[in-house]
């Protein structure tokens, strides 16, 4: 991204966050000890919820490295049906029609 186009863009972002922000102060200004109350009991909320989510995303993230390492060291193939399929163009033919077609 050209700085230009980021100038343009950041420009436009404030022009709407910055009015947002103020109306905002101004509307709940007068609300400030419920809002600060209401924040307190968010953050127990996102607590409760971001800290499960954190521990799903990092099992996974070291399953996916395990996995990793495990293809890596050629302990996984890549193609789980490789196995079931002798080498040719056509997997669905068998063993018996692959020696057939070599024969005529």
């Amino acid at each position: 991204m050209s700085w230009v186009r980021f100038i343009i863009a950041d420009s436009l972002a404030a022009l709407i966050s910055v009015p947002l922000m103020i109306w905002l102060g101004y509307t709940f200004s007068e609300q400030y000890d419920t809002l600060v109350s209401f924040m307190d009991e968010a953050k127990l909320w996102a607590l409760l919820l971001a800290f499960p989510a954190v521990v799903i995303i990092y099992l996974l993230f070291i399953k996916r490295r395990k996995r990793q390492t495990a293809r890596n060291k050629g302990q996984i193939k890549e193609n789980s049906n490789a196995a079931e399929y002798p080498a040719t163009e056509n997997p669905e033919k068998t063993t018996e029609e692959t020696t057939e077609d070599s024969n005529v």
